[in-house]
């Protein structure tokens, strides 16, 4: 009715357990996690409690909706009284064939074929009892029984169990204690804090397509509603559809507080109104919020529609009665004249009935398109779902397509991997031989160096040796070459003078000092000839090499090689004069 008025796609506001409109709090989000939990490991029993209004059917709801189609549940919703009561509503509601006047006994047989061949089929069996707390000890003492339905590792039936708060004491109670321990988590819902309301509020309108819904209901609102429904969202359901149906009504947008108001006394003086043929009298505001809530919740159940057709019958009916009194009153003795008030009453009442046949046509109709408008809306939700995973399907097809070429170029990748690995592993044998080459190579001129190093001593030596015996004949020489030497004289007896005999002196020991010259020279020709085939065989470089890695040893190399020039360019003036 209002939702086209304010611009919305659903009703916000319906007292049925839509999981459209799940409004998740600390305590509903436990619980809801619980129960999933519970049912996905086959967990067995779960009790959840709640006041009249709090949304444990929607829990439950949005539960089974989590598992869609991957498990088989069945909804006992109605009181039984007796364990073969309950044992029939379960059956039942798992479309069981059961024959005709079954006793207890067979009806357990038949659920326990059942649930084995759903565990066989790895799929979890869900038993939801809602208003449990009107079960007898007998059917509780059932329940207990078909929870022992179990496999090794597994409950073959998981049973969430509903209730008002008055269920807790009632399990807790020492004839039910064997059912209370099988009970695997417990969970009470509590009434909504003012701020949770003002959410839950804005919440539902959001859903059924309002464009900030805060707008429709301002604070003051929203305090009034919370005040009356005290945090019940059934009752704030109640309310709040009381209060968008009469700002319809009244052509206003945004509901404030004095309206809210106004429409909680209206909902006060309905349900405080006596029934059946006594008069109706305006009754007292009622102050007990648990009295106005129970009025509340049982006028709630009453369609809007028929509660203002009757308003409207009634209002017509009250109408024709005082004009009908009033024509009376003033009506002439003529008896034609008596008539014509009672057929325009007559007609009157005609058009109040037609009046309110039409309205019934309308309600009827508004009825009719419902499942049409649920219908469409469920065709718009598959299609999209059906586009969803259209979409999916196309990126699935596109993951696997971007999976198969990376795993092209995987194994291309360690292809050349491999053969990267058996180059390395050439590459690091030449390496490892030549690493052997070269430490050959270091011993051996470590070796040659040690062995220059001792011909360099000997030839230090005997350089030293050879600047003596040069000094000595250099000296010799300056010395014969400054002495002067006197003509011999002959005596007449025929004898040489003293200058011959000088000069024989000289000549002797000038030939002295050259054998022993020669004698030296012999010596060190077997040391120089060491020494050149030494100079020789050393390899091409060692001498940078030396000279890189140990400076002495290349300053023994270069004074080696200068002594041999030297030897050279002494040797042969030196063996002249020998």
């Amino acid at each position: 009715m209002y939702s086209d008025y304010f611009g919305l796609k659903l009703m916000p506001f319906n007292n049925t357990p839509d999981p459209r409109f799940f409004f998740s709090t600390p305590d509903h989000e436990e619980a809801l996690a619980s129960l999933i939990y519970a049912v996905r490991e086959m967990k067995g029993c779960v009790l959840l409690t709640g006041e009249v209004g709090t949304g444990k059917t929607l829990v439950s709801r949005v539960m089974m909706r989590q598992f869609a189609e991957r498990i088989a549940y069945a909804n006992v919703t109605h009181s039984t009284r007796s364990a073969v009561d309950l044992m029939e509503s379960v059956c039942a509601e798992f479309n069981l064939a059961v024959p005709e006047g079954a006793s207890n006994a067979s009806l357990v047989r038949i659920l326990q074929d059942h649930l084995l061949a759903e565990f066989a089929a790895n799929r979890p069996v869900v038993l939801v009892l809602d208003e449990a707390q009107n079960l007898s000890i007998d059917a509780f003492e059932q329940l207990r029984m078909i929870g022992n339905l179990e496999a090794d590792d597994a409950k073959l039936l998981q049973i969430v169990i509903l209730g008002q708060p008055e269920l807790q004491e009632l399990i807790r109670s020492p004839r039910l204690r064997q059912l209370h321990q099988r009970i695997f988590r417990s969970f009470h819902l509590t009434a909504l804090s003012p701020a949770l309301t003002a959410d839950y509020i804005r919440h539902r309108l959001a859903v059924a397509g309002a464009e900030g819904g805060s707008a429709i209901f301002d604070d003051e609102a929203i305090g009034h509603v919370h005040a009356f429904s005290q945090g019940l969202p059934r009752l704030i359901n109640t309310v709040c559809d009381n209060a968008m149906l009469a700002a319809y009504s009244a052509g206003v947008r945004s509901i404030d507080g004095p309206f809210v108001q106004r429409v909680v006394e209206q909902l006060r003086r309905e349900t405080s109104e006596p029934r059946g043929g006594e008069s109706r009298r305006a009754a007292p505001a009622v102050s007990d919020p648990a009295v106005a809530r129970a009025s509340a919740l049982e006028s709630a159940e009453q369609p809007h529609a028929q509660r203002h057709t009757r308003a409207r019958q009634r209002g017509d009916a009250d109408g024709m009665r005082d004009r009908r009194t009033s024509e009376r009153a003033s009506a002439p003795p003529d008896g034609r004249e008596e008539q014509v008030p009672r057929l325009s009453a007559s007609l009157h009442a005609l058009v109040g009935q037609v009046y309110a046949l039409r309205d019934e046509v309308a309600r009827i109709k508004r009825q009719a398109a419902a499942p049409a408008d649920a219908a469409r809306q469920t065709l718009d939700e598959l299609q999209a779902s059906c586009g969803e995973a259209r979409r999916l399907i196309d990126e699935h097809r596109a993951t696997r397509q971007s999976v198969d070429a990376s795993r092209r170029q995987a194994h291309k990748l360690a292809a050349l991997i491999k053969a990267t690995l058996e180059q390395t592993r050439v590459v690091v044998a030449r390496l490892n031989a030549t690493t052997v080459r070269a430490d050959q190579a270091e011993r051996q001129g470590l070796k040659a160096c040690q062995q220059l190093r001792g011909h360099a001593e000997r030839a230090e030596q005997l350089v030293s040796m050879v600047r003596q015996l040069f000094e000595r004949l250099e000296h010799q020489v300056v010395s014969l070459a400054s002495a002067t030497i006197p003509a011999p004289v002959i005596r007449g007896n025929g004898s040489a003078s003293g200058g011959q005999v000088l000069c024989e002196r000289v000549e002797g020991d000038d030939r002295v000092g050259n054998e022993k010259l020669a004698r030296l020279l012999a010596g060190t020709h077997g040391a120089l000839r060491d020494l050149r085939s030494l100079a020789d065989h050393v390899p091409d470089g060692m001498g940078v090499a030396a000279g890189a890695g140990d400076a002495s040893d290349s300053r023994l190399l270069r004074q080696m090689n200068d002594l041999l020039r030297l030897v050279d360019d002494t040797e042969r003036p030196v063996l002249r004069v020998v």
